[in-house]
């Protein structure tokens, strides 16, 4: 068969995802997931409203204040419990950015160094007060008697000795030019310790007038962290922990045991050292020469920060929120209550409840509107979700390279062993008993709900993931991480291409007669014919990373990754925003249960907003009215045709005619009433001169003029 092609026109230049994950953690919730239903009327004038979870949300930093805990979530802000973590509230009043990489305390109060500079609070984080640096993005912060340290990743150290009235710089011998970047600042016994990415550690015993290397016996000098234990150093680094116990003349290498993979934060409680990295929780009872895994209970084993109240050990994690330990690491629970600055990376509604998926925290599912929240992770073997589908045999919960079932809407969950030869990517769909899971090249399928499998290649004309599926009555589609669509009519035995662009397709939709793809970087695009042809439509879809699509009746809505949900009331002819009230900008998953539309965010966690409202806005997008305009024609010059492209924002009599350039007339396009959306018009200059000739639009009052070149 020949390959079919997508029309793209009016796009921006593709700007590729960095790496697989990334895409998976987009990837659009199954077909069946969201439906739009009955659409309503209502007032324009609600918004979205955040939930109340579920609970999590990438923890930066931990802070520890007398009976007063302080939590950085990534893109969220500061939160703050006074009950040991039970439960969290947003505490950021005075702060002027929601990114706060780092805090330090002291009897003098609590700094929080962000990235518009340092900031401090003297009432345990209920109101904030500039300390100057402001513009610098801080990544390290300590204090040393009365002077201040704060830390940039590139533009080195600097010292405040007035409390943040003033500041010098304090990095004499600190190489932190190039690519030798501070990555953490330590005050301990009198003296100040630097990490510095390439180059190892630092030391200054004179407040940080002078520095001098320490790096003796590192087993690397790409250190991340850096932390004292009574009378021990530890630098961590990419790879694993150092110690040193003269001060860091030298160091020493732990011994081999686990990979772990860059290290965050490492902190201790009596005997007992703990340090938190990529790939988990580790801990030492020997004094860093040893280590093992210490993350029994975590849902998240990514973590990021440490702190220590009492005899409480605080892990904050990558996705899943904070965690607590009262039996020094052996266990863990949830300490996440109120955190809400969650990435949600799939949503799927049913009559047991709201399910979601959260980077790094697996399932949680509420069955009051968002409000309460209950983990629904019980055999769960993989937390990173990213698709959700319903079958004749229950739910389906796509994860990166695996796929698990429940024939009980939720848990327990059982791990589906599909067969195919290589990984999945997260990617799955279901319609009665037929399940499709995506992976590289291939896609699963299942005829009895999941009992038994069968895979197919795709034969691609550029190799890639398949990162979206939809089933559209006896077709299935899907789209891959190269831009190609293919479809099958035997249920996934055999494939045909079905079209192409340049961009990742992650989302499908469909409604009536009508198939939509959502791009990553192309937005979206629609055909009337099964994939034989495409075209895009864009118009005032102001974001064209689309993470995820919904589809009933005529409307449509986007979610993008950063411009939030819009909403096309008339096929994607014109979209508009739908985000009052929305805090985020990037929308990763999208349902609707009980008239209620919610959109999942990066790092944002839950929004809610009545259907209803979302449709009354979306009806006549305000941004659309007196924006009517005349493309460009393609191609131009041309021989002997060419077409004209252009779009009217209201209902009005159009007239689009060509005139030489003495003001002939040479030919009538049209002339009649349109509707408000996009239109194309093929000009014929059969039997006409070349040279220039001019077309001009008329809708209501807008009026335009492009000039066209016809060649011989």
């Amino acid at each position: 068969m020949p390959a079919r092609s997508l029309t793209v026109t009016g796009i921006s230049i593709y700007q590729p995802i960095k790496d697989i994950m990334k895409i998976t953690r987009v990837v659009p919730i199954a077909a069946g997931c969201i439906t739009l239903g009955a659409l309503l009327t209502g007032s324009a004038n609600a918004q979205w409203i955040r939930t109340a979870g579920p609970p999590g949300g990438n923890v930066a930093a931990i802070a520890v204040s007398g009976q007063t805990m302080l939590a950085s979530l990534d893109d969220d802000g500061v939160y703050r419990s006074t009950d040991g973590g039970g439960s969290w509230a947003p505490s950021g009043t005075g702060l002027t950015t929601r990114h706060v990489p780092v805090f330090a305390v002291s009897g003098a109060g609590v700094f929080a160094g962000t990235q518009d500079g340092l900031f401090s609070s003297t009432d345990d984080g209920v109101s904030w007060q500039a300390r100057g640096l402001g513009g610098s993005a801080l990544v390290a912060c300590a204090l040393l008697g009365q002077n201040i340290y704060a830390g940039t990743p590139s533009h080195g150290l600097f010292r405040s000795t007035d409390g943040g009235g003033s500041w010098q710089h304090a990095d004499t011998g600190l190489q932190t030019s190039g690519v030798y970047n501070l990555t953490s600042i330590l005050a301990a016994r009198g003296k100040l310790y630097a990490g510095v990415w390439g180059k190892g550690v630092f030391v200054s015993a004179d407040s940080g007038r002078h520095w001098t290397q320490s790096a003796a016996g590192l087993s690397s000098l790409y250190v991340t962290c850096i932390a004292a234990v009574d009378s021990t150093l530890f630098a961590g680094r990419d790879g694993g922990v150092d110690h040193s116990t003269d001060d860091g003349a030298t160091w020493t290498p732990s011994q081999a045991g686990p990979s772990m993979y860059y290290m965050y934060a490492i902190t201790g409680i009596g005997p007992r050292i703990f340090a938190a990295a990529r790939n988990g929780l580790y801990l030492s009872t020997d004094r860093g020469i040893s280590w093992r895994t210490s993350d029994t209970g975590m849902v998240c084993q990514s973590v990021l920060s440490l702190g220590v109240r009492g005899s409480t050990l605080y892990a904050g994690t990558n996705g899943g929120g904070v965690y607590s330990s009262t039996d020094g690491g052996s266990r863990w629970t949830c300490a996440s209550g109120g955190l809400c600055g969650t990435t949600i990376s799939a949503l799927c509604a049913s009559d047991s409840g709201l399910y979601a998926a959260s980077a790094g925290g697996g399932v949680s599912i509420s069955t009051d509107g968002g409000w309460h929240w209950a983990e629904d992770n019980a055999g769960l073997t993989a937390f990173a979700v990213t698709s959700f589908a319903f079958s004749a045999s229950g739910m389906f919960a796509g994860a990166t390279y695996t796929l698990l079932q429940s024939p009980h809407m939720g848990a327990p969950w059982t791990t589906v062993q599909v067969g195919v030869p290589v990984p999945l990517f997260g990617c799955v769909t279901a319609q009665g008993a037929d399940i499709y899971a995506g992976s590289n090249d291939q896609v699963a399928h299942s005829a009895d709900g999941g009992v038994h499998w069968t895979y197919a290649d795709i034969i691609m004309y550029n190799p890639s993931a398949v990162t979206a599926l939809h089933v559209r009555g006896t077709k299935v589609f899907a789209g891959t991480h190269s831009g190609e669509i293919y479809c099958s009519l035997d249920s996934g035995a055999t494939w045909t291409h079905a079209g192409l662009n340049p961009y990742p397709v992650l989302a499908f939709a469909s409604s009536g007669g009508i198939l939509y793809a959502g791009t990553y970087g192309g937005g979206v695009f629609r055909t009337t014919d099964e994939g034989a042809s495409w075209i895009s439509v864009n118009n005032y879809l102001t974001n064209l990373y689309v993470n995820c699509l919904s589809a009933g009746g005529n409307s449509v809505l986007a979610g993008t990754s950063g411009g939030g949900v819009f909403l096309s009331p008339n096929s994607g002819t014109v979209w508009g925003a739908a985000n009052e009230g929305m805090t985020s900008a990037a929308v990763y998953s999208l349902a609707v249960r009980n008239s209620y539309l919610y959109a999942g965010t990066y790092a944002n966690g839950l929004f809610r907003r009545p259907l209803s409202d979302v449709m009354s806005v979306g009806t006549t997008p305000p941004v659309v009215r007196g924006l009517s305009r005349l493309e460009g024609n393609y191609p131009n010059p041309f021989n002997p045709s060419t077409v004209i492209r252009y779009f009217t924002a209201a209902r009005s009599h159009v007239t689009l005619a060509v005139f030489t350039l003495l003001g002939q007339r040479v030919a009538m396009l049209v002339d009649g009433v349109e509707e408000a959306g996009e239109h194309s018009v093929r000009f014929d200059g059969t039997g006409l001169g070349a040279g220039a000739y001019f077309c001009r639009l008329r809708a209501g009052e807008f009026t335009a003029v492009r000039r066209l070149m016809l060649v011989r």
